[in-house]
């Protein structure tokens, strides 16, 4: 009689060290992550607190990329549809800000998986690049959108010095996350 659970275990740790597996993993870590974020959203949506002020959803971007360490369009895509989502589910952002957010959030994760993940240039300047031109983009959009009469918005309704203080902290998770990712790469080609 075969027991099922060795079986089970044995093709289990044969299974963890195929590539495959491992990227399923993390696909279903960060969309599970991305979930709990967007649902996480929605209910404190419901009671009135503005959580959109510390930026939870640039915050799941960043570390998301971190987590993946290299381009991912899976990645991006879950970052423009992190703000449609909770749009879809509690009204907020309202539909074309959501947009702008979504592709503001594509437009950071893009940039700095092309100018830092890919090693081409220092942690630093590659996320003041990617928020300086995530927030042009972002604004853009968002002047096209109130100037069309799309949109029924102030330009700028966040507080500049609450954005530069929320980028700032984000700044510090991304030199954080890169130090952990670091150690962590450094474990693992020790092994």
């Amino acid at each position: 009689m075969i027991n099922n659970n060795n079986s089970i275990s044995l093709v289990l740790s044969r299974t963890v060290r195929t590539p495959l597996f491992v990227a399923l993993e993390q696909a279903a870590v960060i969309t599970m992550l991305a979930v709990a974020v967007a649902l996480a959203m929605v209910a404190i949506h419901a009671i009135g607190f503005p959580l959109y002020r510390f930026n939870p959803m640039h915050i799941t971007l960043y570390w998301m990329l971190f987590r993946r360490q290299r381009t991912n369009l899976f990645v991006l895509t879950l970052a423009f549809a992190l703000p449609i989502f909770s749009q879809l589910v509690s009204g907020h952002p309202v539909l074309l800000k959501s947009v702008a957010i979504g592709i503001e959030l594509f437009t950071y994760g893009y940039i700095f998986n092309l100018l830092y993940l890919n090693k081409s240039q220092p942690l630093l300047f590659a996320f003041l690049v990617s928020q300086i031109f995530g927030k042009l983009t972002y604004y853009l959009m968002k002047w096209t959108f109130v100037k069309a009469g799309w949109l029924k918005d102030q330009l700028v309704a966040t507080d500049i010095s609450q954005q530069l203080l929320s980028a700032f902290l984000i700044g510090v998770l991304v030199v954080l996350l890169s130090k952990i990712s670091d150690a962590k790469n450094n474990r693992m080609n020790k092994d």
